[in-house]
C-alpha cells in the first residue's frame, strides 16, 4: 500500500483509489481539537446511537476523548471513550455515534497536514469532517463536507 498525506490523499480518494492507499497511521486515545479552540464532543454525554458529534469547550469528560484504532484496510475506527460507539457519517452529512458495524461510513482516513494538523475523511463518501462555517459556537453539530482546505476541517490530536 502507498501512503499519501494531505492534499495528495484527498486527490487520490477523488480518483477512486481508496483501495490502493492508506492514511496517516495513528492509534491511541485523544482529545481532538479544532484551531478555533473547540474540541469534538458527543452531545450531552449520550451513550445512545445517533447522538450527534458536536464542538464544545474542553471539560475533560470522556465524551471528549476518542480512541483511534488503525484498521487493516488503512482506515481508522474512531470510538467515543465514554460509550464505545463509533463515529459514523450518515447519508445526509450528519456525524453521529453508533454501534460498530465495520462499514465504510464508520471508517475514517486520517490525512496529515502542516503544523501538526490532520483531517478526517469518511471512507464511504470521501468527504471531510467539518465544523459548519468554522463556527466557534459551542454545540455546533459536525458534518462531513467536500474538502475545502479551511480550518473547519483541520484538527489536532492531543494525547489523552
Amino acid at each position: 500500500m502507498n501512503q499519501f498525506t494531505g492534499e495528495a490523499l484527498v486527490s487520490k480518494l477523488k480518483e477512486g483509489a481508496d483501495k490502493e492507499i492508506s492514511g496517516y497511521k495513528v492509534t491511541g486515545t485523544f482529545v481532538v481539537k479544532n484551531p478555533n479552540g473547540l474540541v469534538l464532543d458527543i452531545d450531552g454525554c449520550s451513550k445512545n446511537d445517533n447522538a450527534s458529534l458536536i464542538a464544545w469547550t474542553t471539560n475533560g469528560g470522556n465524551n471528549q476523548k476518542f480512541l483511534i484504532e488503525a484498521q487493516t484496510d488503512g482506515s481508522s475506527k474512531i470510538t467515543a471513550s465514554h460509550s464505545g460507539k463509533a463515529l459514523t457519517c450518515l447519508g445526509d452529512g450528519k456525524v453521529v455515534q453508533s454501534e460498530w458495524k465495520n462499514s465504510d461510513n464508520q471508517k475514517w482516513l486520517i490525512a496529515q497536514l502542516d503544523k501538526g494538523f490532520v483531517k478526517f475523511i469518511c471512507k464511504q463518501n470521501k468527504k471531510c469532517l467539518d465544523i459548519p462555517g468554522n463556527s466557534s459556537k459551542k454545540g455546533s453539530k459536525l458534518q462531513v463536507y467536500n474538502d475545502n482546505g479551511t480550518n473547519a476541517q483541520k484538527f489536532q490530536l492531543v494525547k489523552s
